[in-house]
């Protein structure tokens, strides 16, 4: 045996497997063996607890089950996410599970197709179409016919030159715009309205909820356009937010706060 079979031997070794130098006599001599053998790895721990949950049922239950003295909630607001670390003062790592309830299908075809948006008055009227099973009516058409009014929009359009002398006169091009729909229910065309009301959940498995979308109407370059803005649905988005919270307040132990869990490392002199 020379000095590169023993460097092999000892430093060139596979995954699972370990150099074993084996001293033997024989017949009165010594004798080396050099051999590999397969060793079975250690059991390592279970990785950390990183869940995320979708609905606040199952999130509530879980950390029902896993409750400790020292569970604590965070709840990011503007991020809309609930994180709840199992035992902050734990010894040997920190377990953080999430909460993150996704959008309802039904929102998320209102947002694409109609919220926060300037739009041509063709597709903002295809964009209530879209959205028809979640308007609520007016007092002059219901929810479907008022939907379906989107396909009869009239736009008019009437141009004025103003001419006049003395110091209260008018002068210039004065240009009117209206925007009618023809409710099926009503004898003659309706002014488009200043707003649409409608019901949708926010979240998933969340009650649905009302608020209003405001319609402002302009015209721009020839066109006329639709600009849909809805100041209620952030009151709404944080209400249904905080339902979520109370459920997790009624948790015994649970400590439930706003705010986001960070950890930061030690600092040392040396």
């Amino acid at each position: 045996m020379n000095e590169n079979d023993v460097d092999r031997a000892t430093k060139v070794v596979a995954e699972n497997e370990m150099s074993v130098i084996t001293l033997l006599k024989e017949k009165g001599e010594g004798k080396v063996t050099l051999e590999r053998k397969k060793v079975m790895p250690e059991r390592m721990e279970s990785p950390a607890r990183q869940h995320t949950f979708h609905d606040v049922e199952g999130f509530t239950k879980y950390i029902t089950a896993n409750v400790s003295e020292n569970t604590i909630v965070f709840a990011d607001v503007d991020g809309v996410i609930i994180k709840a670390v199992l035992d902050d003062k734990a010894e040997f790592g920190k377990e953080i599970i999430m909460l993150s309830p996704p959008y309802h299908p039904a929102f998320t075809l209102l947002e694409e197709a109609l919220l926060n948006k300037t739009l041509r008055i063709a597709d903002f009227a295809q964009g209530v179409m879209r959205n028809r099973a979640i308007i609520q009516g007016t007092d002059q058409c219901d929810a479907q016919s008022l939907a379906l009014s989107m396909q009869q929009l009239t736009v008019a359009t009437a141009v004025v030159q103003a001419i006049g002398d003395g110091k209260k006169s008018t002068n210039g091009v004065m240009t009117t715009t209206s925007v009618t729909t023809g409710c099926p229910e009503a004898d003659e065309h309706l002014e488009l309205p200043d707003s649409i009301v409608v019901k949708v959940p926010i979240y998933l498995n969340t009650e649905p909820v009302l608020f209003a979308i405001n319609i402002t109407i302009s015209t721009r370059s020839g066109d006329v356009l639709a600009t849909t803005d809805s100041p209620e649905l952030a009151l709404k988005e944080y209400e249904v937010f905080e339902k979520m919270m109370k459920d997790l307040r009624a948790i015994d132990k649970v400590s439930v706060v706003y705010g986001v869990p960070c950890e930061a490392d030690w600092k040392y002199n040396k």
